[in-house]
């Protein structure tokens, strides 16, 4: 992990504002016919979650706008919210989790060079360009898009990578352009996932990697914490089963070559922060930050999560 010598300075965070929810089908099969499964309070914001009877993907019944999403991840509400165990969109503090983040950047590209060791590497969702700046330093040829402009500028300033700031559902990628294609944690914030699928497989050329993690609902995890499932936030759109994800995949021309859970790095402040929104435990973080253990480092297999790489057929 190198230092970089590029001056940091924070994220120019814009104001969250109101945010705007429309009613929709099942985002990913477009069936209107959901049974309503959870309601909920996040941030002060009402969002219900329905399982769709056509496909079994779990869905958010009223989703934000796209504008509404651009204010989320514009804002220090989503990225750094700066209280760990509080009532949260996201994160209490993205950037402050560079060293482990990086660390599992790392880990993730020594499974990518196995299938594909150098080429054009596009991020979709790069946020603070942490894998970018790993994969650089790999080798690869990288860029990136976010949707967080702040996020996007703050990337490509400090680790001089062209970063893209939108949607990757609103612009368009060129044809047989890269050779892997990252996007971690995007699965479930795309409001239309198949046509992203699509979009990827454009974009990538005649045997390239696509590599991305993301939950599964029919886990025992959502079993046990119900409504309370971190995951069930105001940005999501859908959350896939373990064989929808598969199925769906496959039928945009995928071929798996590795799944396996995801096993992140992450510190004890960030694992006590993810148990008070699942549990309760709201004074775990403060219990950990008083006994000075808040930032131990360790791995953790997620319960909910897999990762999954694949290549162009």
């Amino acid at each position: 992990m190198s230092v970089t010598t590029q001056p940091i300075t924070a994220p120019n965070w814009q104001p969250l504002g109101e945010l705007d929810f429309v009613p929709g089908p099942c985002p990913i099969c477009k069936s209107p016919d959901g049974v309503a499964l959870h309601k909920k309070t996040v941030a002060g914001f009402n969002i219900e979650f329905s399982r769709c009877t056509s496909c079994d993907a779990l869905y958010a019944r009223n989703r934000a706008t796209a504008e509404s999403l651009r204010r989320i991840f514009s804002s220090r509400d989503f990225f750094a919210a700066g209280q760990p165990g509080g009532d949260n969109i996201d994160y209490f503090d993205f950037i402050g989790g560079e060293t482990y983040l990086r660390m599992t950047a790392a880990d993730r590209i020594s499974r990518l060079r196995r299938f594909k060791a150098r080429g054009r590497l596009l991020e979709v969702a790069s946020a603070a360009g942490f894998f970018l700046i790993e994969a650089k330093e790999a080798g690869y040829d990288v860029s990136g898009v976010e949707f967080s402009g702040p996020m996007a500028k703050y990337a490509s300033e400090r680790w001089q990578v062209p970063v893209v700031p939108d949607s990757i559902e609103l612009i368009d990628l060129p044809e047989h352009s890269f050779d892997v294609i990252a996007s971690w944690g995007v699965l479930t914030i795309v409001q239309d996932p198949v046509a992203v699928f699509k979009k990827f497989h454009r974009a990538l050329k005649p045997g390239g990697i696509w590599a991305f993690n993301t939950y599964y609902h029919d886990c025992l995890w959502h079993r046990l914490v119900r409504a309370r499932w971190g995951i069930l936030g105001v940005q999501t759109s859908q959350i896939f089963s373990r064989r929808l994800i598969l199925e769906t995949v496959e039928r945009e021309g995928f071929r798996l070559l590795s799944r396996r859970r995801d096993t992140p790095h992450s510190d004890l402040l960030k694992i006590a922060d993810q148990l008070a929104a699942n549990i309760g435990w709201r004074q775990l973080p403060k219990i950990l930050q008083n006994i000075g253990l808040a930032s131990l480092i360790i791995r953790i297999p997620l319960p909910d999560v897999y990762e999954y790489i694949w290549r162009k057929s």
